[in-house]
């Protein structure tokens, strides 16, 4: 099950449903040390997609797909996701809370922080496990890995080109 949660938090980190996050600033001026200064009521916003896929935060493999980044053993990881994955097969793992990282920003953060995200990905989490139990999951080795992304109604919708293919497990 770790797995499977940490497989979910990474899509959602790398094709967040927001392009971004506004917020409106406090009711006072805010002024840095380094000069800058935000005026009260002025809109903030937070481009997600690029904070989720910003290497000072995620890493060198930061717009790589990588599950095993919310995971841990009582090891240090090796860092790729291949050595990671035979660290893992070899040893029991946990499931890191994904909010740690202030960067994880698919359902917002804070106190405005989507109220159904742990909903979801437990909606998420026994749809995937009831096709797992009942279906092999493929890669249709002909169709196109090409995507396309558009912006619309203010939700990033991903066009993906590839066909995934549902083989019935023996039972």
């Amino acid at each position: 099950m770790p797995l499977l949660l940490a497989t979910i938090y990474e899509s959602a980190r790398l094709l967040p449903t927001g392009p971004m996050l506004q917020r409106c600033s406090l009711k006072h001026d805010l002024s840095f040390a380094t000069g800058v200064t935000i005026p009260a009521g002025a809109v903030l916003v937070a481009p997600v997609e690029l904070i989720q896929k910003d290497d000072s935060s995620w890493g060198s493999d930061a717009s790589d797909f990588n599950p095993y980044r919310f995971l841990s053993t009582g090891t240090k990881g090796s860092g790729s996701a291949e050595e990671e994955l035979e660290d893992f097969s070899s040893a029991g793992f946990v499931l890191n809370d994904p909010n740690e990282n202030a960067a994880f920003l698919p359902f917002g953060s804070g106190t405005r922080a989507c109220i159904g995200q742990k909903y979801i990905i437990q909606l998420v989490a026994s749809l995937l496990a009831s096709l797992l139990k009942k279906y092999k999951i493929r890669l249709n080795t002909e169709s196109d890995n090409d995507s396309n992304t558009t912006l619309k109604n203010n939700l990033l919708r991903h066009h993906l080109n590839s066909h995934i293919l549902f083989v019935r497990r023996d039972q």
